[in-house]
């Protein structure tokens, strides 16, 4: 294992941010993350999840959100039928020489939580 990374959120922190800042999920959530979330009666638990993933990834490459590393370059895949997935943006494939990860996030009604794990 290269890196660890976990995180945990708010819900309630994430579904201010989304309804006060017209372009919070956009800055930070993929087209396909937001459908996806949006799809839930309840999108905030699944979009504090997919931050904490997001935040989670970035601790486990230990570089932080910056030069190297956007908000979009992450991508969360969930289908509820496996354990989601990091999908990387082609730059930042290459920039960190093709990560594989394994992924859990977890929320309730209050936090999301989410441990990322840099194996190659």
């Amino acid at each position: 294992m290269k890196g660890l990374g976990i995180d945990i959120v708010a819900v309630e922190r994430i579904q201010k941010a989304c309804i006060e800042n017209e372009n919070f999920c956009q800055t930070l959530f993929t087209q396909e993350e937001q459908q996806y979330c949006q799809t839930y009666k309840n999108p905030f638990p699944h979009y504090a999840g997919k931050f904490a993933a997001k935040e989670a990834v970035s601790k486990a490459l230990q570089c932080g959100f910056g030069k190297t590393l956007s908000w979009l370059d992450i991508q969360i895949l969930s289908t509820g039928k496996t354990a989601p997935q990091v999908l990387l943006s082609p730059a930042a494939q290459e920039a960190f020489s093709f990560p594989q990860f394994l992924l859990s996030i977890s929320h309730c009604k209050e936090y999301a939580t989410a441990v990322a794990a840099w194996l190659s």
